[in-house]
């Protein structure tokens, strides 16, 4: 029997050897190292981020050439009577994402043991460098061009005129009268344009019903028809707009990290209506977006318990690892004060405890819970 007890004495000897001999919390930025470079590696606990996408619509109205004459000439009284671009909100989506959190930083020093059996060269052929770039703001913006019709319009500003009159002349000693025709240009007024403009439309639009009815008696094939007609439909759309303008719309999309840090109510974005989205600052008179954050369970028992634990008793506190498990929190998008989204539920790391092991954890892989520094 006292044989067996220090044999199983000889191996707990040998399994503590094994193990880690102390892990120490790190500020950042580091004022010294708490070991030598060969003793040991640093390790990050996780948080909890959120990859948000945000897609604005921006819509810009442009004034037509004679929009002053839509009423008097076409009877059109819904029409764009000043170039303006307003934006507004179509859609948001978020992703959760797991980083390092810099503030829960430590050290851990090896063994000699471990040291001698290169435990610091495996535990790095198992880790995989994380994408740091992976999660930068983007900003992407799709847009429609103007109109090529609208882009490219001109009219004439003049017009050519024939002026007759008689001139006096004398023929072989005979005075005659003679009738002269004179072609000078005169310029034309917006008015004039206009008109010219009105009455071109109305002209596509009897030819249109002119090709319906079959009055000049062709028999074009179905295909020519429709043909004829989209073209005449497109050209007298490109003529209507001259009077009520058109509108061009665009999609911007915005992509940024957002990481909670506690259960708060804080600001996400916003949307001025006339200069769009904007990250940190409150618009009096725009739309302003807040993300909601509530925890479905809190840590308070857990922490009364651990620190009842150890008052007034001979027990010593671990100085093992430190790992982070999540805990479950609502994600709700709120304009102003009124919900808008119910996000769902996520696991965030940063609201969750953080437990300290046995010193002597030797079978446990940090890999599972952190970031190697």
């Amino acid at each position: 029997m006292k044989k067996l007890l220090s044999l199983l004495g000889l191996f707990m000897l040998c399994v503590s050897t094994q193990a880690q001999q102390k892990v120490v919390p790190i500020t950042v930025p580091l004022e010294q190292d708490a070991f030598s470079s060969n003793d040991g590696f640093y390790y990050m606990l996780p948080q909890t981020a959120f990859l948000v996408t945000v897609k604005v619509t921006k819509t810009k109205e442009f004034q037509g050439y004679y929009s002053d004459y839509a009423e008097k000439l076409l009877d059109l009284n819904n029409i764009i009577t000043q170039n303006k671009i307003s934006y507004k909100l179509s859609e948001v989506n978020i992703e959760s994402v797991t980083l390092p959190d810099s503030s829960q930083f430590y050290a851990v020093e090896l063994s000699s043991t471990q040291k001698k059996n290169g435990f610091l060269d495996n535990l790095h052929k198992g880790y995989a460098t994380p994408n740091h770039h992976l999660y930068n703001p983007t900003y992407h913006i799709q847009t429609l061009p103007i109109p090529d019709f609208f882009r490219n319009y001109a009219d004439l500003a003049y017009t050519e005129t024939d002026d007759s009159f008689v001139e006096t002349k004398i023929i072989n000693g005979v005075v005659t009268q003679v009738p002269v025709t004179q072609t000078k240009l005169v310029s034309r007024s917006a008015a004039q344009k206009a008109q010219e403009a009105a009455d071109f439309i109305m002209k596509i639009r009897k030819d249109r019903y002119d090709l319906l009815a079959g009055i000049n008696e062709v028999a074009y094939s179905g295909d020519a028809i429709r043909y004829m007609i989209e073209q005449l439909n497109q050209t007298e759309q490109n003529h209507l707009q001259l009077f009520t303008g058109f509108t061009v719309v665009d999609e911007e999309t915005y992509t940024f990290l957002y990481t909670p840090n506690g259960e708060t109510i804080s600001l996400l974005f916003s949307i001025d209506p006339e200069n769009g989205f904007g990250r940190s600052t409150v618009i009096k008179n725009g739309q302003n977006y807040y993300i909601e954050t509530r925890t479905l369970t809190d840590n308070n028992k857990y922490d009364f318990f651990e620190t009842s634990k150890y008052s007034g008793s001979k027990l010593v506190p671990h100085a093992g690892y430190r790992i982070r498990k999540p805990l479950p929190a609502t994600l709700t998008l709120k304009k102003d004060n009124q919900p808008v989204n119910m996000f769902g539920t996520y696991y965030i790391y940063q609201f969750g405890r953080i437990e300290i092991l046995p010193l002597k954890s030797d079978n446990f892989n940090i890999l599972d819970y952190g970031f190697l520094y």
